[in-house]
């Protein structure tokens, strides 16, 4: 990828007030795959802290502008398993006001770089709606390869959604198919 305009970082204990705004935002919800919850401050404000001591198998980042250092975003490596090298992307929130802007094609790009070349994993697993069809045209960009289709596995938005999971594999990113 170009010159990044992002990076990555832990959390820190005063991302929560962003985190929860953003986990009850209307927009964030409908392009998820979560169900609706309304999620106190109080709430966020220890699974943050939570996350930030005690999670190992999972890695939370928010994401950053490099100049200025704001939070713009988040996203995850989720059920981290070392053995035998595979993990899970968790979503991408990027805030409404820098969205469409590529943000969250950098985030990922950067999450796979530390997958693949930090820790030595062989594939990382998606999971996302079938109407997420930004995270499926992101997911074919860097190759990711369809693996499963769960039929009517979510029910959100008064109907139910299928789920397409896929894989993207080391090898496949590295030979700059991802990058």
């Amino acid at each position: 990828m170009s010159q990044m305009k992002t990076y990555l970082r832990a959390y820190e204990p005063s991302d929560w007030s962003l985190l929860n705004k953003w986990h009850n935002d209307e927009n964030v919800f409908s392009n998820t795959m979560a169900n609706k919850y309304f999620i106190s401050s109080e709430r966020d404000k220890v699974w943050a802290k939570n996350t930030m001591i005690k999670d190992s198998e999972n890695i939370f980042w928010a994401i950053c502008f490099c100049d200025n250092d704001e939070m713009i975003g988040s996203t995850s490596l989720l059920n981290i398993d070392l053995r035998n090298k595979k993990a899970n992307i968790g979503g991408i929130t990027i805030d409404q006001k820098y969205q469409d802007q590529k943000y969250g094609l950098e985030a990922t790009f950067q999450v796979f770089e530390y997958a693949f070349n930090e820790l030595g994993l062989n594939k990382i697993s998606a999971a996302f709606l079938d109407t997420q069809t930004i995270t499926a045209h992101g997911a074919k960009k860097f190759g990711f390869v369809e693996e499963l289709r769960l039929r009517e596995e979510i029910y959100k938005l008064g109907r139910f959604h299928d789920v397409i999971v896929a894989s993207l594999f080391a090898s496949v990113f590295n030979s700059g198919l991802g990058k």
